[in-house]
């Protein structure tokens, strides 16, 4: 009788006591918990190739679709703005965007790499969004020396029938040399474009203002032996200001991805901001080359649309130049600038064509 009583007590114990052990290794093993910490960009990289750039993350990232894991970056260098596409990683902690134009060796990050998380970007495997990034570091590693790159400029005024620029500038055969010349009067005539090494008229326009000022825009790709100073001849002794800007990295065969004419210059006879018109590139990677002009003497500033090195000449026949690389072809808009004073003005914008 007791042993029956014995075994009835432990069939009833057993259970609650195996209960009782899985309790206790609930509470001692602890219950699982939700990964709610968000992944964090660790660095960026830009490869050998100078298209390739690497974004190395804290844990595996992943974007819904793939392109989300590359467009929302933002990141401009001397060249100008880098637009991103994606070539592979999502899933991993290593993703790899290709990026436009081509980033230069020792090319400078002008403006450091932000991303603005759009509500459903990047994200780590459990959900948790990577915080929206401000100024972030980039390792430029390219070794590449290719694509359009500004070699230098100069400029010069005087009053005479020949105007003459002494540059001063190292230029190699195939760099293609852009001159700029504004003279006093709607009628003078340049008869002669530096003689044994002439330059080709791209484009000349009277002022379509009423004020009195003419312009060309001159083209030259450089011979094995560019000459110290450019020349030119005018059948009238006028005021004038010409500049040159000097490009390497150019198609020497076609070198105008966006031809200087009409349809892409703005023109005013009065007002403080110069716009240009928009212009639409063909080839990315194409420099785009901004030129204002007045009759008067004013400065420029507050140059839009991220243009950049400029050469200023702000006496005299007022006159800027800048520059800038568009890295994905398409509508560029305009360009505009502010004028210290009221004046007439022109706001031209053309591109050059990569090579």
């Amino acid at each position: 009788m007791k042993k029956l009583i014995l075994i009835v007590a432990l069939l009833l114990f057993l259970p609650v006591f195996s209960y009782g052990r899985m309790l206790q290794g609930a509470v001692a093993g602890g219950a699982s918990t939700p990964d709610t910490t968000p992944p964090t960009l660790t660095t960026v990289t830009i490869e050998t190739n100078g298209t390739s750039w690497t974004y190395v993350y804290s844990e595996a990232v992943t974007c819904a679709p793939t392109s989300d894991c590359c467009d929302d970056f933002t990141v401009d260098v001397a060249g100008g703005p880098i637009a991103q596409i994606y070539a592979s990683g999502s899933g991993s902690n290593t993703v790899v965007c290709t990026g436009s134009p081509t980033v230069l060796s020792g090319e400078a990050v002008t403006a450091g790499l932000d991303y603005m998380q759009p509500g459903d970007g990047i994200e780590d495997l459990a959900g948790n969004d990577l915080a929206s990034i401000d100024d972030k570091a980039v390792t430029n590693n390219s070794t590449q020396t290719t694509g359009i790159a500004l070699e230098g400029s100069a400029s010069n005024i005087g009053t005479s029938n020949a105007p003459t620029i002494t540059h001063g500038l190292t230029i190699s055969a195939g760099d293609v040399v852009l001159c700029f010349l504004s003279v006093d009067g709607t009628s003078p005539e340049v008869v002669d474009n530096n003689g044994t090494t002439p330059f080709t008229t791209t484009f000349w326009e009277n002022h379509p203002n009423a004020e009195s000022m003419s312009y060309y825009i001159f083209e030259r790709v450089a011979g094995g032996t560019e000459p110290a100073a450019y020349s030119f001849t005018m059948e009238l002794t006028v005021a004038w200001t010409i500049q040159i800007r000097v490009y390497s990295g150019v198609d020497n065969a076609s070198i105008w991805d966006v031809t200087p004419a009409a349809a892409t210059r703005g023109f005013a006879g009065s007002g403080t901001t110069a716009t240009s018109a928009s212009m639409t590139t063909i080839a990315n990677g194409a420099m785009g080359v901004a030129l204002f002009m007045t009759d008067g003497t004013v400065t420029y500033s507050a140059v839009t649309n991220s243009y950049i090195n400029e050469r200023e000449h702000g006496s005299g026949r007022s006159m800027a130049s800048y520059d800038r690389i568009f890295a994905v072809a398409g509508n560029q808009g305009a360009v505009a600038a502010t004028l210290s004073g009221d004046n007439d003005w022109v706001a031209h914008q053309f591109a050059l064509n990569p090579d």
